[in-house]
C-alpha cells in the first residue's frame, strides 16, 4: 500500500461552465499567453502530439475552431486569468490590490474612448462590453486591457481610435497612477510587459496573415 498523501482532487466548479480538465485550463492559459503549440509544450515538459489533443477538446467546448477564436474567450475567464497572475508572480490579493486603485467608468454605444493621437492618459480594463479600435480592425471585450502600448510610446499619445460598440463598463488607472505602481508592485510591470508582448505577438499575426483581420 502506498504511504504517499492522495492528490486533492481539484473541484469542479472551477472550471467554468465549459468543464475544463484541469490539464486543459493550464494548456488554454498558456495558449492566451500567446505563445506557439511548441512553446506550450516546452514549457509543460510534454510531446506536441498532446498539446494538440488538449487543444483539440478545448475548441470542441468552446465551439471554436481555432486559437484566434479560442484566446478572446480564455483571456476573460477568472480560471485562466488566475493562473496567468500565478506565474507571473501576481498573487490574487495583489490583484484586488491593483483594481483598488481603478475607478470605475461607464461608457454608451457609439462613445468614442479616445482618437488617434490624443494624449495617452489612461489605462482602461474592459469589464463588459466591446470596443473598436478602428484604423487596425481590432476589438476589445469583457477581460481584455486597452492603452498599454502608449504608455511606452516616445510621444506618449494614442496610436489608435477606439469606440464603443456597446454600453461599457470600465476600469480606469491614470498613467501616473501606473507609473507609481511599477515602483511600488514589480509584478505590475511584468503583467504590463507581458501584456505589451501578447499585443506585439498579434500585430507580427495581423502582418503575415492580413486576410485573417476581421
Amino acid at each position: 500500500m502506498s504511504t504517499g498523501k492522495a492528490k486533492k482532487p481539484i473541484p469542479r466548479k472551477r472550471f467554468t461552465v465549459y468543464l475544463f480538465t484541469a490539464a486543459e485550463l493550464e494548456v488554454f492559459s498558456h495558449l492566451c499567453d500567446g505563445i506557439s503549440n511548441l512553446e506550450i509544450a516546452n514549457r509543460r515538459g510534454s510531446d506536441l502530439g498532446t498539446i494538440k489533443t488538449h487543444l483539440s477538446h478545448i475548441y470542441a467546448k468552446l465551439e471554436v475552431s481555432s486559437a484566434k477564436q479560442a484566446i478572446p474567450i480564455g483571456r476573460s475567464l477568472p480560471e485562466i486569468q488566475a493562473l496567468q497572475r500565478e506565474r507571473a508572480g501576481v498573487q490574487p490579493s495583489a490583484y484586488e490590490r491593483l483594481l483598488q486603485h481603478m475607478t470605475q467608468q461607464t461608457r454608451a454605444a457609439g462613445d468614442v474612448l479616445f482618437r488617434k493621437g490624443d494624449p495617452a492618459d489612461m489605462l482602461y480594463f474592459v469589464q463588459e462590453g466591446s470596443i473598436h479600435l478602428v484604423e487596425i480592425h481590432k476589438r476589445r471585450q469583457t477581460g481584455d486591457w486597452i492603452g498599454e502600448i502608449s504608455m511606452f510610446t516616445e510621444k506618449g499619445t494614442r496610436t489608435c481610435t477606439a469606440r464603443c460598440e456597446t454600453a461599457t463598463k470600465m476600469l480606469c488607472l491614470s498613467h501616473e497612477q501606473a507609473k507609481t505602481l511599477f515602483h511600488e508592485q514589480p509584478s505590475f510591470l511584468y503583467f504590463i510587459t507581458q501584456l505589451i508582448a501578447n499585443r506585439l505577438s498579434e500585430e507580427v499575426e495581423r502582418a503575415e496573415n492580413p486576410a485573417a483581420v476581421s
